[in-house]
């Protein structure tokens, strides 16, 4: 995974 935060996480499961 990339080094920015979780928060980054939360928008990719999205658009997942």
């Amino acid at each position: 995974m990339r080094s920015l935060p979780t928060l980054d996480a939360v928008p990719l499961q999205v658009l997942s």
